[in-house]
């Protein structure tokens, strides 16, 4: 049950509640000043709301409660990092879908309620921590909830699951284009004009990508750490705490040579590397002659190339650190060049 308190020295009542999502108790304060009449009926109304949710919620204590077994579910079935992670992130998300509203445990889950997350997911709400995202990207974690309430059914929390069969269609996927000779060119010269840190950010981040095809948050490396120079080597660290090591490319010595004569800690500063990039690609022209080019599209030409080049799809997934096929035949771009071979067998 939630209840009002005052702390020494601030104007405001304080509550103590129990998260009926998480479970955890609660202590904040509720922006009602105690010495106006209008501040302590208004705190009183944030509380009767608080113990109203406990309620429905069996009061924090019922054992289908979302927040007494979700997390734990989560973290005992997936032994990945990376997956268990990336789900627990995407239950948050939904957690904050429940709680608007105001579903605390799985009975009270309706079909209408799984079919109204994709669009309540593609609405920003600063205030809640909640970004934009996607169709694909809402679907994913619908799915994910769906492992969440199946196992709530073999719990005998709900009879059935109503997040499935839901048939929502995916929208179809931006596809992002491989960079050409030309366009590497125009980015190098470009980059040279930029001002400084920005300009350290694009050239560095941009010549480990043109060479090794990673992420850019794998593009910010410690020279001294992550590059062995010696042996030829370069670790990439990865989200989740994985990291993997791979060749150190020849063409990327000079660079790291510096960066550790200098005692560099870092291959650039930190900032908003995404939106620096994005920024640039289209001051510079590249996202007219080529909708949808983004950093990413540097992976993709990696990918292109050695497909093209004839380098086996096992050595380029392990390159690239795919998982699967699937999703390494995503990147893979063909030219009308690379298929007059067809004509031979045809």
């Amino acid at each position: 049950m939630a209840s009002l308190f005052k702390r020494i020295r601030y104007p405001f009542w304080w509550i103590k509640f129990r998260d009926v999502h998480s479970g955890s108790i609660n202590r904040q304060s509720t922006g009602c000043r105690h010495s106006l009449p209008a501040g302590t009926r208004q705190a009183g109304e944030i509380e009767a709301q608080h113990t109203l949710d406990e309620r429905k919620a069996g009061g924090g204590r019922a054992k289908d409660a979302w927040g007494l077994w979700v997390n734990d579910f989560l973290k005992s079935k997936y032994a990945d990092n990376r997956t268990r992670e990336r789900y627990l992130t995407a239950w948050r998300t939904i957690g904050l879908f429940l709680k608007e509203r105001h579903i605390y445990r799985p009975l009270q889950l309706t079909r209408s309620d799984c079919l109204a997350y994709p669009v309540w997911r593609q609405v920003p709400d600063r205030k809640q921590g909640k970004y934009r995202a996607g169709r694909n990207t809402a679907l994913l974690e619908l799915k994910i909830l769906g492992i969440i309430v199946q196992e709530a059914v073999w719990r005998d929390f709900i009879p059935a699951n109503p997040v499935r069969e839901l048939r929502l269609e995916r929208a179809q996927r931006t596809v992002r284009p491989e960079f050409t000779d030309k366009h590497l060119q125009c980015i190098t010269k470009a980059i040279e004009l930029e001002p400084e840190p920005r300009r350290t950010m694009l050239r560095h981040s941009f010549l480990i990508a043109r060479w090794h095809g990673v992420r850019l948050n794998e593009t910010r490396l410690n020279p001294m750490a992550d590059v062995d120079l010696k042996r030829g080597l370069i670790r990439f660290r990865q989200k989740g705490g994985q990291s993997t090591t791979k060749p150190l490319h020849p063409r990327l010595r000079p660079l790291f040579r510096k960066l550790q004569a200098a005692g560099a800690v870092e291959t650039y500063p930190k900032m908003d590397c995404q939106g620096a990039w994005w920024y640039f690609l289209e001051r510079i022209g590249i996202r007219k002659s080529l909708p949808h080019a983004c950093f990413h599209s540097l992976r993709v030409t990696a990918a292109s190339r050695m497909a093209r080049a004839g380098i086996s799809q096992r050595k380029a997934m392990e390159y690239l650190t795919h998982a699967s096929t699937t999703v390494h035949d995503q990147y893979v771009r063909w030219r009308p060049a690379d298929l007059k071979e067809v004509h031979d067998v045809l």
